[in-house]
């Protein structure tokens, strides 16, 4: 991106609060390019957003030198089987972070979006698990609210890892996921087709037209990106529910509701990350 002039270096620092947000959110508005926060206020870890914030940058993504093919080239792949190789290693286990109090979340430098917000909330965490029932494996793009160092409510409204917890839910277990964040702009996009039935992790193998790279776990029995930027493994609990939101959502009004709940296990990360936030 920043080759081709489409990457904003913000060398300011930058407020976690409200303020991060509002760059993006006019950034959009503006259809201007993607932004990169060199400096982001008590934290070391940088924040990229607005990546694929256009149809041209998109393309890129897809390796694609503009836009006119786009539509065909998705459609190409996505009729295609994909695949994935398992990796023992990968750059997203250069730090891992599994004991006491090095597992920390408010270490990450997540933002709080909204005037309204109940809290910092991750908005483009791609939340892998597997159905206890069948093994099928599936991920989504699910908000996340951070609830304190090992804690963050998620809402599961939609298929399939909504009927993935259901099923654990059915015989009192928790069910082991993972988020990874930073991850390559195809794999969001994957996460988001619908696809009930279909294993989303090929979908991203064959949209990004190579195999999908996954390691597995430190502690969760769950397979990620291995050259996502971090991931953070947990459970979500059976038969509990908690408040999470309010929080600003797509349709412009503030949604809540009691949601199920993930207890964090490990982080694992490359040395020096940069996450990805989502305007919402």
């Amino acid at each position: 991106l920043q080759k081709r002039g489409e990457l904003l270096a913000i060398n300011d620092d930058v407020d976690l609060r409200f303020e991060l947000c509002e760059f993006l959110r006019q950034a959009d508005r503006a259809q201007g390019p993607a932004l990169v926060f060199e400096r982001v206020r008590n934290h070391s870890m940088r924040i990229v957003g607005n990546l694929v914030g256009t149809k041209k940058r998109l393309a890129l993504a897809f390796g694609l030198s503009n836009e006119n093919k786009l539509l065909e080239v998705y459609r190409k792949r996505r009729g295609s089987a994909g695949k994935a190789r398992r990796v023992k290693d990968g750059p997203v286990k250069e730090v891992i972070l599994k004991s006491g109090k090095q597992v920390d979340l408010n270490a990450l430098p997540i933002p709080i979006y909204h005037e309204g917000d109940a809290g910092p909330y991750i908005t483009c965490g791609i939340l892998t698990a597997k159905d206890p029932r069948t093994g099928a494996r599936s991920m989504g793009l699910h908000r996340l609210q951070v609830k304190g160092s090992r804690r963050l409510g998620v809402h599961l409204a939609n298929p399939p890892i909504s009927h993935f917890v259901a099923g654990a839910e059915d015989s009192n277990r928790p069910l082991d996921v993972a988020i990874s964040l930073g991850v390559h702009p195809i794999l969001l996009l994957a996460s988001i087709v619908s696809a009930p039935t279909e294993d989303k992790i090929a979908i991203a193998g064959s949209l990004l037209g190579s195999p999908l790279a996954l390691t597995r776990c430190e502690t969760s029995d769950v397979d990620v990106p291995a050259h996502a930027e971090v991931v953070i493994e947990g459970r979500v609990l059976p038969r509990i529910r908690e408040a999470e939101g309010p929080f600003g959502e797509t349709s412009g009004y503030y949604f809540s509701d009691q949601s199920h709940v993930i207890e964090v296990t490990a982080i694992t990360h490359r040395k020096a990350p940069i996450l990805h936030a989502l305007h919402p």
